[in-house]
């Protein structure tokens, strides 16, 4: 695994010479990581997740769509996203099981500004707050085997992939760079409380950061590391994701593997999770 995430990181490296900056800063955005939020977002944007992942344990195909828009001024930003999966475990029931999961809808602010340095030189930046909510639709139908298996490739995701919870997640973002290179962070305090009786509260703490580059229009790359911490309960979910994205006028699609360096339950649980995504963007024009 290790190997594997040195041969990707050196493929970014190689791949964003200093030189090759040839991203026009009048319609670039900090491109959307795979694990985290983004601080702006184009006009708006939406897609499908294509997810894969197998062990011996068993096998899922999750399949989220999203969205996001924004105001016209692109300070307020609304999130909205449904995950669905289809999976089986060794041992269980001889067909697989399909889940649907939460609505997931996020309310947010995102503002850009310049980031001052010493002797007049400053660099793009932007910041935002807000939060996201899960919508327990999945309560209705509860959790199965496709729910367990696909919720592994979205851990970063607990509000809509978890079915029994309503939750909340108070976050803050932050990005600063050029296109030939950019770091992005983020902030969360997932709170999910059981929706049976019962059921006990939960407190964590998220975050990820990410370095990325887009030395080219149509390419950007991503390294991306990631965690959530029980803060009112044991448990550390920690991973690592290599990803790129792919632009085409509206058009974009993507790749991204993820690497988990702890497991939520055992080792038996995928070392690894592949995802594809297709959607689109729709830019306007703005300045840093």
């Amino acid at each position: 695994m290790r190997s594997t995430i040195l041969a990707l990181l050196g493929a970014l490296i190689l791949a964003a010479p200093a030189a090759a900056d040839e991203v026009s800063l009048s319609y670039w955005y900090f491109p959307t990581p795979w694990t985290m939020s983004a601080p702006l977002a184009p006009a708006r944007t939406g897609g499908i997740d294509l997810g894969v992942t197998a062990s011996d344990t068993g096998w899922a195909m999750a399949f989220p769509i999203w969205t996001t828009m924004t105001s016209r001024k692109m300070n307020f930003i609304v999130d909205f996203a449904w995950p669905f999966a289809v999976g089986h475990v060794k041992g269980g029931d001889s067909s697989p099981d399909f889940y649907a999961g939460n609505f997931r809808l996020g309310l947010r602010g995102g503002w850009k500004f310049t980031f001052p340095f010493a002797g007049g030189y400053a660099l793009p930046a932007a910041w935002g707050i807000g939060g996201d909510i899960g919508i327990p639709v999945a309560s209705i139908w509860g959790s199965n085997e496709a729910a367990a298996m696909g919720y592994l490739m979205f851990l970063h995701d607990p509000l809509a992939w978890l079915p029994n919870i309503f939750g909340f997640s108070p976050k803050a973002t932050f990005a600063l760079g050029r296109p030939i290179f950019f770091l992005e962070n983020e902030l969360q305090f997932p709170i999910l409380f059981g929706v049976k009786s019962g059921a006990k509260s939960i407190v964590d703490l998220k975050w990820g950061a990410a370095l990325g580059s887009q030395p080219i229009s149509w390419a950007a790359f991503l390294l991306e590391f990631g965690g959530i911490h029980g803060l009112n309960q044991k448990g550390n979910q920690t991973w690592c994701a290599v990803g790129a994205r792919f632009y085409y006028k509206q058009m974009v699609a993507g790749l991204m593997m993820r690497f988990p360096f702890s497991y939520v339950a055992s080792s038996s649980e995928p070392a690894w999770g592949l995802l594809l995504s297709v959607g689109f963007e729709k830019r306007q024009p703005q300045e840093f």
